[in-house]
């Protein structure tokens, strides 16, 4: 089995682990998938995709204990 980079350690990431948090947090408090998109530079699909967890699942928030 070969190991392949994740998250900010990925050569393309976009976003960083602080980044993710930041927008499933934002998200939370009511900002839009379009706002979020543009603020950060991606798709609104990769902002669906963080805040319900298909991407980006191994960045625990916070407040958020560990699965």
């Amino acid at each position: 089995m070969t190991n392949h980079a994740r998250g900010e350690g990925h050569v393309n990431a976009k976003l960083t682990d602080f980044d993710v948090i930041t927008i499933r947090a934002e998200h939370a408090r009511g900002i839009g998938y379009d706002r979020l998109a543009r603020r950060f530079g991606v798709s609104k699909c990769a902002i669906q995709r963080i805040v319900l967890r298909r991407s980006w699942a191994h960045v625990q928030d916070p407040q958020q204990p560990a699965a």
